[in-house]
């Protein structure tokens, strides 16, 4: 039985892999933590203690991962929190890592919204994106730093495209 629900858990995280190689989403997998809670009725499910989550070229770590589900058991939100919890993957064979850090990580999976909390970094193609908060809209491949507090954010391109 727990290796049914866990099996459903980790399928549901699937959608999570949008901005990774195309054979990403085929791959298997695999979650690894201290502790594992998975609570079928409340359809929240924590991962505790040195979280790694690998499928394929992606990788995302950190110190706690929550998972939320909808009646169905369909995957509504992942919230990963750590030190300094990470995600990078492989957007195309041969392009350089896509990498997002912050103290927290939040994918809506629905509206494909990735939400980066304090220390926020986003690094592609050696730019760098920093703030207190920054959303990434995967379908739009939008990055933005909405007004937070008086702190301002730091874009660093490479000078090669900064052709003002």
């Amino acid at each position: 039985m727990f290796r049914t629900l866990l099996l459903i858990a980790l399928i549901g995280l699937l959608p999570l892999l949008g901005w990774c190689l195309p054979d990403d989403k085929q791959q298997l997998l695999y979650i690894n933590a201290d502790e594992i809670k998975i609570d079928e009725r409340n359809k929240h499910d924590i991962y505790s203690g040195n979280v790694h989550l690998v499928q394929g070229s992606t990788h995302i770590t950190g110190n706690k991962m929550h998972v939320f589900r909808d009646a169905h058991g369909k995957l509504v939100r992942i919230r990963m929190l750590g030190e300094r919890a990470h995600y990078t993957t492989l957007p195309k064979v041969g392009d350089m890592p896509f990498e997002a850090w912050g103290l927290a990580i939040v994918y809506h999976v629905t509206q494909a919204h990735v939400v980066l909390f304090e220390k926020a970094q986003v690094k592609q193609q050696n730019h760098l994106f920093q703030g207190e908060r920054l959303d990434y809209y995967m379908d739009k491949q939008m990055v933005i730093s909405p007004y937070h507090s008086g702190k301002q954010a730091t874009v660093i391109l490479q000078p090669s495209n900064t052709h003002v």
